[in-house]
């Protein structure tokens, strides 16, 4: 328990820093009732398959996730999605309401409903379903900028999962880890570095693979108690 308590206080100090200019949503980290009932999660609509999740898919993700932890106007979620972009990913509040909001709400992933007179957002079942396959599916690598957003993403989101999807994702952030000590392993073994590393930056990210690792194995074996 500690070590998740940890996990969201580390994890929303990092968010809370792209989310410092919006100042009208904050993100509850409370399951909505759709969670409770493990028939209503929508899961078995989608199957998990080995295919690691893209940088395409953060939209989607980041989008479903933030409307999963709280319902909200659309412009507030809108701005909440915007929040959690990247130097690679800096979509206008337009662009995230007319595309990617629209687009699930058309899917049937959320749906609109009025409260006193505003219009909201929440996620639907088969909304659930699609966050819980994207939450699910691994990383190729955590090497990279979009990579770690897409990880920071996953162990936020975390406490919306139940405890054997938590160890799913849990479990392939340890196997993504292992991969990528083992690639930086090898190119020190290399006489001539490319890609812009050398010696000093491999043994840095090696390190900071280390601690990662480590901190993901007992965040896992803390949530298995």
């Amino acid at each position: 328990m500690i070590m998740i308590i940890i996990c969201n206080i580390v994890v929303f100090a990092v968010l809370s820093l792209r989310m410092s200019r919006n100042k009208r949503f904050s993100i509850n980290m409370q399951i909505p009732k759709i969670y409770e009932s493990e028939q209503d999660r929508g899961f078995a609509n989608y199957k998990v398959e080995k295919r690691y999740l893209r940088s395409t898919d953060f939209p989607e993700l980041a989008a479903l996730g933030v409307i999963a932890c709280r319902e909200a106007q659309v412009s507030d979620a809108a701005i909440a999605v915007q929040s959690l972009g990247t130097i690679d990913w800096t979509p206008t509040v337009d662009v995230i309401e007319c595309a990617f909001l629209q687009s699930l709400d058309s899917s049937d992933l959320v749906e609109k409903f009025d409260t006193f007179g505003r219009q909201r957002l929440c996620i639907t079942q088969k909304g659930l379903g699609r966050l819980t396959y994207l939450l699910c599916r691994p990383l190729q690598s955590s090497l990279g900028g979009l990579a770690a957003d897409r990880m920071i993403l996953k162990i936020y989101f975390l406490g919306l999962l139940d405890a054997a999807e938590r160890r799913v994702v849990l479990s392939d952030l340890e196997e993504c880890y292992r991969r990528d000590i083992s690639k930086i392993r090898k190119k020190l073994t290399c006489e001539t570095f490319s890609d812009g590393w050398s010696p000093q930056s491999l043994d840095r990210g090696l390190s900071r693979l280390k601690q990662d690792i480590s901190w993901v194995t007992r965040l896992k074996e803390d949530m298995a108690h």
